[in-house]
């Protein structure tokens, strides 16, 4: 079954409870209660000890821990806005309630909220404001102590999820709900089982000047709790500068006066209540003020808030542990109020934490899945890398041959030059035939290839078969050209462009026309120059005079732009100087005379 710890973490005093079971029939399995050290430059470090102390003799359920803070630092606001969808509210809320937290920097207090009515589009919210720094002071002390809280919340949250577990909240009726703290008060009022308003007493029921008398001997001592708290409880209880004795509530005078002002504030909250039911009880918890219980404000008696289920055998539970009850019982999954003061801190991190496994999974796959990717890609260059060498081991044998067993290749120097009588060398289709034209080729195959001791040389010079190839091809490209040199096929010099090319151009998108569109051209005269314009590229410059006949003159200057917007389309033309056409004497066409078009020919496609 599931197990869940509520801690009231107050200024003097915690109270810790552990439940078992299930929201609806909860079992008290412990609880705890001990004092807290006064406020001094070793409060921190003596807090830890003690909760430190309570949590080792808790042991199992820690991990489900959720803790209640006193109300003296938190504020309570009303607030309207024209929201009712919870993510906009979550997203605005901090803006819409900062001018009525004038005390605090809305980026340093952790806001909780809860909806008190919702009409349409607009919701009254009822707003709790808590600064962070206190919130993490709770949280690192618990954290250190050996025990993260998974939920922070006021007393006024849990002290109402305790109530309404105990069955002290009904339907037809209204209550005042009251935790008497240390030094603050928190009072919740309820209305039909619901929450209508939330407020704290600035006054408690320690007395600060208060004198020290001894400690009873029923209720362990501080110190005695940490000296079975291991070695840092072992060191408070060792020196005495950090003992500290048990806090101790108003007495005298002092008393009339904290009852006095409670009772005035209590008058206060059940007068300007806004509630549909009477109030009919205040129902009070925590510090056990005498002359409290039994009495009346405004009429409304004041009775303890008592009555939860006890099993026979289960550790006694005390009225002042009530707030702690009520935040175990949140941990379970009871209650009607899920406060969320750590909604800042984990707005993040609980979508990464749910997110942290599938991330987890989708990483190791995709490594797997690369590392197998590694192994088949190495796998098949190996291979490629075989069959290269293999070829170019066979391309070897079939140029070189293999000199030691006699074999001839067939890459051979060629014959020495024919010489005639007169000792001219006799040329061959117009070509000389000149000695060593392929000697370089041969000699580089020869050593930068060849065979020692059966392993060739390009092996230890260059690794990479591939960068082999590449550099045996450029090596026969330039023997090749070099060879094309010398029998004049390749030159240096760039030839001019074709003037005839570029006519061709542009009168074959006249011909690709004719048949399919009926143009009926007439040209007079064509004139294709080629222009050498040294530092640019060379183009072909075509000039037409022609005429285009038609049924009339429009459909003929259709006709004739349709032409010159295809020609403008090529690729290979670079300018047309369109010029005015004239019509015919009998309206049958157009012509027009000295119509340039500029082509450069380089780019116009290789069929």
């Amino acid at each position: 079954m599931a197990r869940a710890c509520g801690l009231r973490l107050g200024s003097r005093r915690y109270e810790l409870v552990v439940l078992d079971g299930t929201p609806k029939k909860p079992k008290l399995i412990e609880c705890f209660s001990g004092d807290l050290p006064p406020h001094t430059p070793e409060f921190a470090k003596q807090r830890r000890a003690a909760l430190k102390a309570v949590f080792k003799r808790v042991g199992k359920g820690l991990d489900n821990l959720g803790v209640a803070l006193d109300v003296r630092g938190a504020a309570f606001r009303r607030q309207n806005v024209p929201l009712s969808d919870t993510s906009k509210i979550e997203s605005v809320l901090k803006y819409e309630v900062e001018g009525q937290l004038p005390q605090f920097n809305i980026d340093d207090v952790s806001v909780d909220w809860m909806v008190l009515d919702q009409a349409g589009d607009s919701s009254s919210l009822l707003v709790t404001a808590v600064p962070k720094d206190l919130l993490a002071q709770v949280i690192e002390d618990c954290t250190r102590a050996g025990a993260e809280p998974m939920e922070l919340e006021l007393e006024t949250s849990a002290m109402v999820n305790a109530a309404q577990s105990a069955g002290l909240l009904t339907l037809d009726s209204a209550q005042l709900l009251v935790h008497v703290g240390e030094a603050s008060t928190a009072v919740a009022v309820v209305d039909g089982g619901k929450v209508r308003e939330l407020r704290a007493i600035h006054i408690g029921a320690l007395a600060p000047d208060a004198p020290e008398p001894e400690a009873p001997a029923a209720e362990p001592t501080v110190p005695d709790a940490l000296a079975e708290g291991g070695e840092e409880g072992a060191e408070a209880a060792e020196e005495p500068e950090r003992q500290w004795t048990p806090a101790r509530v108003v007495s005298g005078h002092q008393l009339d006066e904290v009852l006095s002002r409670i009772s005035r504030e209590l008058a206060r909250t059940v007068s300007g209540a806004r509630t549909v039911n009477t109030i009919d009880k205040i129902l009070v918890c925590g510090y056990r003020l005498p002359g409290m219980l039994g009495t009346d404000v405004m009429g409304v008696p004041v009775e303890a808030l008592e009555g939860f289920p006890i099993e026979e055998g289960a550790t006694q539970f005390h009225n002042s542990g009530v707030v702690a009850y009520g935040a175990a019982l949140s941990r379970l999954g009871g209650g009607s109020i899920h406060a969320k003061l750590r909604r800042d801190e984990l707005a993040y991190t609980g979508t990464m934490e749910r997110l942290e496994l599938p991330l987890a999974v989708v990483a190791l796959l995709l490594v797997t899945f690369l590392g197998v990717q590694q192994i088949f890609l190495r796998k098949e260059i190996k291979q490629t890398h075989d069959a290269i060498g293999s070829w170019r081991d066979s391309s070897n044998n079939y140029m070189l041959g293999d000199p030691k067993k006699g074999k001839k290749g067939n890459l051979v120097n060629p014959k020495e030059p024919k010489l005639d009588n007169n000792g001219n060398v006799v040329r061959v289709d117009g070509v000389e035939q000149r000695v060593g034209r392929m000697d370089g080729l041969v000699n580089y195959v020869n050593n930068f290839c060849g065979s020692v001791d059966g392993k060739f040389v390009d092996d230890e010079q260059m690794p990479d078969r591939v960068a082999q190839l590449k550099y045996i091809e450029g090596q026969l490209k330039k023997g090749i050209n070099d060879v094309q040199k010398e029998l004049g096929q390749v030159s240096d010099v760039p030839q001019p462009p074709s003037a005839l090319h570029g006519l061709s151009l542009v009168l074959g998108t006249l011909a690709d026309n004719m048949d399919a569109e009926g143009w009926r051209p007439s040209f007079r005269r064509l004139r294709a120059t080629s222009n050498d314009r040294k530092g640019k590229d060379s183009t072909v410059e075509v000039t037409i005079d022609l005429s285009l006949f038609g049924e009339s003159d429009t459909e003929a200057r259709r006709d004739y732009e349709s032409w010159l917007s295809r020609i403008e389309a090529q690729p290979w033309c670079l300018k047309v100087d369109r010029r005015a056409t004239t019509p015919l004497e009998n309206g049958k066409g157009i012509a027009t005379s000295g119509l340039k078009i500029s082509v450069d020919p380089k780019k116009a496609e290789v069929l």
